[in-house]
């Protein structure tokens, strides 16, 4: 059985992108499949208003796996903070999942 949850981004400076809800067609799902479904449907939403140019979505979603495992992408759940790309999440209807990018406090 499928589950709707939404997507929300917190950007640096505390900005709060705006929720975006997703059917999942379970409500397990690991947090790599999460990571890929939500960067998919960000590329989609960039190529239907033409606010960038296509990228390759292996690509895409390879860079945001790498980005989690750096740390640089946290993902939340209202319950907890996720840690393991691997790990089995369990998903409520309405759940929203949080996707926190950070950047380092000074560059170089």
């Amino acid at each position: 059985m499928g589950v709707t949850v939404r997507f929300r981004d917190w950007l640096p400076g505390g900005a709060v992108g705006p929720a975006s809800e997703v059917e999942l067609p379970a409500r397990r799902a690991t947090l790599r499949s999460l990571i890929e479904r939500r960067v998919l449907r960000e590329l989609e939403a960039r190529a239907l208003l033409k606010a960038a140019p296509p990228q390759d979505g292996k690509r895409a979603v390879a860079a945001a796996w790498a980005s989690f495992s750096a740390g640089k992408l946290l993902v939340l759940t209202p319950t907890a903070q996720l840690d393991d790309l691997d790990a089995w999440v369990e998903l409520q209807p309405g759940d929203e999942l949080t996707f926190l990018q950070l950047r380092p406090l000074v560059s170089g």
